[in-house]
């Protein structure tokens, strides 16, 4: 971190002061600057030196300042120059001329108009103890409650504008850059007017900005200033140039700070340079260039990841956010779209709005690349918070690890809703960190970039309202530990008050700024957010999930799922030092605020907390989580960084980077050999995806089907002259694949555990949804497959040859009641494909009908085998052996599939029908009673 430098003072009476005054076509002014210098140098404020620089005037200014006698006087007694320039430069290199020439110990530089005197020195001296500061620059302010302005209104309206722009686009505080009444001590104002690029308007802020880079503290002073007429600056023809060239030195500064300046700190040979600070800048340059590189790179590569499986809902909802905004409400189609209207629009409404007035890509391309910007941003402000807390080295290092992270680069690319999520966190936390440590003076653009993160956040998925308490716990947590802080609230007047506006605007600019992309919240601004919120924290929709080993219901998962989710697919260079530095947060006060620390830790488990608390619905491993996993990254940087402090042995200090670079590989290397499937990364905990293949799901947003489709497209399709059926799980996806292939190919949806009642060529199945049973046993992929694509040898997607249709055609025959000939035609499906577990309980079921129970409770027993939790074929073999006339063993198979599935009504009435013959009527009425409960809940 840069350490602000100590001010050294040095009595007035000891220092002489060169004022600087540049001048251009300023003739009719010479004599009020006359007499404001003949008031200063009456007084004897201070030894001193006048440098007057004529800017290339073309009127009568030159020969006004000759002839003038109180400036002959001054030159005679070698306290006054005049400089001329041939040609008019700009203010800003007639004060570099000026500086440069200057022999004082200090220097003044003001406007030639004297709308603020020089004798104001004296006044700032007396506020001082009569003395100066040697590494500040004081800076008088027209906005400091102790100015005394006389001003025209809507000139002085001109300047806040652009001043506004100043605090927007560069890291300056200051309410009035623009005031040319600033002090110098001499070796400072050399140093940053040598560096000087801008020679207009701009020349105050680059100045300003170079003192803040090279960490001079700036001190705003009170001033008297009395405007003169005349200005030269016109609101309407100056306010674009004004923006663009406050713009250009912000990139140029911002260049030097990265780039120019830490290779002239590397390079230097002839002025010693401190070796913190040539890490700091080494390390500077590195994040600067591994950021632009790593840009570059997601960008490039997010075209070749697939369409998600939401992913067509999402670009039809951002289509209709936008079609309700540019009918300015009228079209009111996405306020009841599915379940989506309960989003907020942004990143969707972003992609359409691409799309439609800029388009020149594919329409998923287009969502991707921008995508990947916002992945990009995540990846940023992570690394930036760890910069932060720490310096550029950990900023560097969290920068690296979330690159390398595969869930978090795989995610980058097509994860619409979960990765602009946590882009904005990552956004906002870092701007929160900002604003505590800026207190109790938050620059205007921290204020508005901590609104902007929680508008996008929340514009996003309505739970980014949960950044407005991590926010009051950021702003609380500062007052409760900075006892210097709330001493200065206390003293200085009205400070509470304003930190509580600020507070109130930032939420309320965020919140009301989230509606702007929110049809639903918008209509009704004061409810439909929390009626959102509520449906967000117990989603109504169930869905499947495998974890740990077993299948079981998004609203049922345990209060570890997100813990074991970040366990077993953080790379364990990332896992490990965040847990350690978790632990060392207490006792690392030395080198990192605690306090900090601890926002951190809060900021990471608050909002998993909070959704155990509220027994949310999760699915999807990580998914929703996402947005913490850069944060503990952030951690495992700074312990890294806290290794490097606390090592003074420089063996052990390379050893820890081998360490580092070494663990980095792993997750690299992984990455680099299974691209696009990232994000199945699995760590070594786990025992890779080989180890969690069967026990957690791995391409569950369906990114392997591009592959699958890619090849069956290319090898078979291209090829085979006839129309081709394809079948698949994933139906949205793929028949976006071949949305130009509609001539030859028919792509249908299909279930897989209903692939047989379909009439089709080639199938397309992702792993989703097939059971663990079948994963660990191997029994998928099927026998006819002809092509996988993998992670590690891991199948996610495969596509299956369908040659013989016995099945279908089986079916058929069931659906006739012709048993017979779905016995022969199963047979065959059998013989085809002897891992067909959905042949085998069709078999099993026609033998059934045939009055043939050994022969059925066979083929379901095989059936079985391939696929044990297959209620349905439990059903139906315990139906087969109450055939048999074996009671107990039916009653148990019967009970097996209740528990596999206690919302499937045939059990009952089996379970009814036997103990009816066994007498047993009051149990039986029991078994059909919830079956009538499950006719009647159909009929609704």
């Amino acid at each position: 971190m840069a350490v602000t430098k100590k001010s050294t003072l040095v009595s007035k009476h000891s220092a002489k002061l060169s004022l600087i005054i540049p001048c251009y076509n300023e003739e009719q002014r010479i004599p009020q600057m006359v007499s404001g210098l003949q008031e200063f140098v009456k007084s004897g404020i201070m030894h001193h030196e006048i440098i007057v620089v004529d800017d290339g005037s073309t009127d009568g200014t030159l020969s006004a300042l000759k002839n003038n006698e109180f400036i002959n006087s001054q030159v005679t007694a070698n306290h006054l120059r005049i400089i001329h320039l041939e040609k008019n430069e700009g203010k800003g290199a007639a004060l570099k001329k000026g500086v440069k020439e200057a022999s004082g110990d200090f220097i003044l530089t003001l406007d030639a108009d004297m709308s603020a005197k020089p004798a104001e020195i004296e006044k700032w001296l007396s506020l001082n103890g009569n003395k100066l500061p040697e590494n500040e620059v004081w800076i008088a302010s027209r906005e400091h409650p102790d100015s005394v302005i006389k001003e025209v209104e809507t000139r002085r309206w001109t300047g806040r504008m652009f001043n506004f722009i100043v605090r927007l686009l560069t890291p300056l505080r200051q309410r009035d850059t623009q005031c040319g009444f600033k002090l110098y001590p001499a070796d400072v104002a050399k140093k940053l007017f040598a560096l000087q690029q801008s020679a207009g308007w701009a020349h105050d802020v680059e100045i300003l900005y170079r003192a803040r880079q090279n960490d001079f503290a700036i001190v705003d002073m009170p001033v008297k200033w009395e405007a003169q007429t005349g200005s030269k600056i016109s609101l309407l023809k100056d306010s674009l140039p004004m923006f663009l060239s406050v713009l250009l030195v912000s990139i140029r500064l911002k260049w030097s700070y990265y780039v120019t300046t830490p290779i002239a700190l590397i390079t230097s040979k002839t002025a010693p340079v401190n070796n913190e600070e040539r890490k700091e800048g080494i390390f500077r340059m590195l994040f600067f260039f591994t950021s632009m590189a790593l840009f570059f790179l997601m960008t490039t590569l997010s075209f070749q990841f697939g369409i998600t499986g939401d992913e067509k809902v999402q670009k039809e909802y951002g289509e209709k956010v936008l079609d309700f905004f540019t009918t300015f409400g009228k079209d009111r189609s996405a306020l009841e779209f599915k379940n989506l209207y309960f989003y907020g629009g942004f990143f969707d409404m972003v992609c359409a709005a691409a799309n439609r007035y800029i388009g020149m890509l594919d329409t998923y391309d287009m969502r991707h690349l921008i995508n990947s910007v916002f992945g990009f941003m995540m990846i940023l402000f992570a690394a930036l918070i760890a910069r932060q807390l720490g310096n550029w080295r950990s900023g560097f290092i969290a920068l690296v690890l979330l690159a390398v992270s595969p869930q978090l680069f795989g995610q980058s690319m097509n994860n619409p809703k979960d990765i602009p999520f946590a882009a904005a966190y990552a956004f906002s936390i870092f701007h929160f960190f900002r604003w505590i440590k800026e207190l109790p003076h938050p620059s205007v653009r921290t204020l508005i970039y901590a609104a902007m993160g929680i508008a996008v956040a929340t514009g996003i998925r309505v739970g980014g309202l949960i950044l407005v308490g991590i926010l009051l716990v950021f702003l609380f947590t500062e007052l409760l530990f900075n006892k210097t802080l709330r001493e200065k609230l206390i003293k200085e007047k009205g400070a509470l008050m304003r930190l509580a506006k600020h507070l109130i605007i930032v939420v309320a600019a965020g919140y009301f700024g989230a509606l702007l992309f929110w049809p639903y919240g918008l209509v009704a601004p004061f409810s439909n957010p929390f009626k959102a919120l509520g449906e967000m924290q117990n989603f109504s929709t169930s869905i499947r999930v495998l974890f740990d080993g077993e299948h079981m219901m998004s609203n049922e998962v345990p209060w570890n799922y997100i813990p074991t989710w970040i366990a077993i697919t953080t790379p364990l260079i990332m896992l490990l030092p965040a847990i350690l530095m978790a632990i060392m947060s207490l006792f690392a006060g030395k080198y990192f605020r605690k306090e900090y620390l601890l926002l951190i830790l809060f900021a990471i488990i608050f909002p998993w907390a909070y959704a155990v608390y509220q027994k949310s619905s999760l699915y999807d491993g990580l998914r929703h989580f996402l947005f913490i996993v850069p944060l503990i990254v952030v951690l495992s940087s700074l312990f890294f960084e806290f290794l490097f402090k606390i090592v003074n042995s420089k063996l052990i200090k390379g050893a820890i980077t081998v360490m580092l670079i070494g663990g980095i590989m792993l997750p690299l290397i992984w990455s680099f050999k299974n691209h696009p499937n990232e994000y199945c990364y699995f760590n070594e905990m786990e025992g890779g995806i080989n180890g969690a293949y069967g026990n957690f799901e791995t391409d569950y947003w369906m990114n392997s089907t591009r592959e699958s489709s890619q090849w069956l497209r290319e090898q078979i399709v291209a090829s085979s002259g006839k129309k081709t059926i394809v079948a698949t799980n994933c139906i949205e996806p793929v028949r976006y694949y071949f949305r130009n292939d509609t001539a030859n190919v028919e792509v249908i949806y299909v279930r897989y555990y209903s692939r047989g009642a379909k009439d089709w060529d080639y199938g397309i199945f992702y792993s989703r949804f097939i059971d663990q049973s079948q994963l660990k046993n191997k029994s998928w992929p099927n026998t006819h497959t002809i092509y996988q694509a993998k992670a590690d040898a891991v199948p996610l997607s495969i596509v299956v040859e369908r040659k013989d249709k016995s099945d279908f055609y089986a079916g058929k025959a069931m659906e006739e009641k012709n048993y017979h000939l779905a016995d022969s035609l199963y047979s065959l499906a059998v013989q085809y494909d002897a891992k067909n577990e959905e042949a085998l309980t069709g078999l099993g079921t026609a033998q059934l009908n045939l009055n043939k129970p050994a022969d059925a409770i066979q083929n379901l027993t095989r059936a079985l085998q391939i696929y044990p939790a297959d209620f349905g074929a439990l059903s139906l073999l315990g139906l087969s052996y109450a055939q048999m006339g074996k009671t107990e063993q039916a009653i148990q198979l019967l009970n097996q599939s209740l528990e596999a599935n206690p919302n499937n009504p045939q059990p009952y009435y089996y379970l009814g029908l036997i103990y009816q013959q066994k007498g047993d009527q009051a149990t039986a009425k029991r078994y059909f009673d919830v079956v009538n409960q499950f006719q009647q809940a159909g009929k609704k």
